[in-house]
């Protein structure tokens, strides 16, 4: 069966306004993280600001939803990957609690990745 991988980043998370265990997809990293020499050049933002920068909105967004919410889908705009201005800004992005060998953590992954999760489980 596929299985959603992700990373335990509660370390960096805490610097971002988390409270508690964080793990981010793969796929979620490498869309927030992912920008041209050309980007970098232009914005200056290196790649592991970049997921810095995500990591603290979706954390800012968090705190407007009620206390004990289970999930959530959020969207972080971020500064054009390639620089082009036709290109897609928006990620969407779903949270959810999740309860694992470990306990509890809250998983931040694109909301397709978790919806195709969800429909393999089902299945």
């Amino acid at each position: 069966m596929l299985q959603l991988q992700s990373i335990d980043l509660s370390a960096v998370a805490i610097n971002s306004g988390f409270t508690g265990p964080v793990h981010v997809s793969l796929s979620l990293i490498g869309d927030s993280m992912y920008c041209t020499e050309t980007t970098l050049n232009t914005f200056g933002i290196l790649a592991v600001e970049r997921l810095s920068l995500m990591l603290q909105d979706i954390a800012s967004q968090l705190t407007k939803f009620p206390e004990g919410t289970q999930a959530a889908r959020l969207t972080h705009f971020r500064i054009p990957p390639s620089g082009s201005s036709e290109e897609a800004l928006g990620l969407d992005i779903k949270a959810i609690v999740v309860s694992g060998e470990e306990g509890q953590h809250l998983l931040l992954a694109k909301a397709d990745e978790l919806e195709l999760s969800e429909l393999l489980i089902a299945a």
